[in-house]
């Protein structure tokens, strides 16, 4: 239920589905919650104790009541009930393909917010989960001398040089950005002029 709930809020600042994202700042929750205001965190929290007693409450009503009422089963249906259990493997991981289920296959429409309800938070923060586990896993395949002379002769420059420009010495800048917002430049369709200098270059 936290996951649902905290997704919610986050969805509206990150602009996707939560993921393990969160988990990074677990050892730091002082920096995670500052800039988060104190009323929303109750409000938050409100909300997840009421949704949590609403579910409890309706499966008291519902579920718990029907199965109050079903039969004490025989050792085939157990048996049944076991096998069931087993095939539903198959559509929890997407078929019988190469690729396991992943959000891609969620994605109808050109719309991103539509893709991104059809996206179950829950599992997208497992996935993530899992997936992170798998990108930790570091290869060697080449000990240091062995790729250092490779990359050597990757980056070898010739003497003999091809030009595409009429100058040969151009006065050329590269801007590069880290984390830079589109946002913030009207020139690509940005929504805050705030950035004016660099908008103007």
């Amino acid at each position: 239920m936290s996951i649902i709930v905290s997704d919610f809020e986050l969805y509206q600042n990150w602009g996707y589905r939560m993921d393990a994202t969160p988990l990074l700042y677990i050892l730091q929750p002082k920096d995670a919650l500052a800039s988060v205001e104190t009323w929303l965190i109750f409000v938050l929290f409100a909300v997840m104790i009421a949704l949590t007693w609403l579910y409890y409450y309706v499966f008291r009503k519902t579920m718990l009541l029907i199965t109050e009422k079903v039969n004490k089963a025989g050792i085939f249906t157990a048996l049944m009930f076991l096998l069931i259990t087993g095939l539903m493997i198959i559509p929890i991981r997407g078929g019988f393909g190469i690729a396991p289920m992943n959000t891609g296959k969620v994605y109808f429409s050109k719309n991103s917010f539509s893709n991104h309800a059809a996206v179950n938070v829950v599992w997208n923060v497992i996935n993530s989960l899992v997936y992170k586990k798998n990108t930790e896993k570091t290869y060697q395949f080449f000990e240091a001398k062995q790729a250092n002379e490779v990359f050597a002769e990757l980056n070898r420059q010739s003497v003999n040089r091809q030009y595409v420009l009429q100058k040969k010495d151009p006065n050329i800048v590269i801007i590069i950005l880290e984390s830079f917002s589109s946002k913030v430049l009207e020139s690509v369709g940005g929504q805050w002029p705030v950035a004016k200098n660099l908008n103007k270059l």
